[in-house]
């Protein structure tokens, strides 16, 4: 699939800046906006289209946190091995 959206900047602002947020959703509308697009030319609901882009988004993160907790206990645990 190709999209029609402008190639993504990086951030120009720090991680804790209050409206960092805002900037990365100014970058990723367009990929979005041409993501429901191709969906809805290839026969998919609009709101059905955004609803599964959320459910994928939701899922990526709750996958991303049990990954991130499961290299954080893979770590415990050979620290704990290495002084066994």
């Amino acid at each position: 699939m190709t999209t029609n959206s402008p190639p993504m900047s990086s951030p120009r602002l720090p991680q804790d800046h209050p409206d960092r947020l805002l900037e990365c959703e100014a970058q990723i509308e367009a990929g979005v906006i041409a993501l429901v697009d191709a969906a809805e030319a290839a026969g998919w609901g609009g709101a059905e289209s955004l609803a599964a882009i959320i459910s994928v988004a939701e899922n990526l993160m709750l996958q991303r946190e049990a990954n991130a907790k499961t290299d954080a206990d893979i770590l415990t645990a050979l620290r704990k091995h290495q002084w066994d």
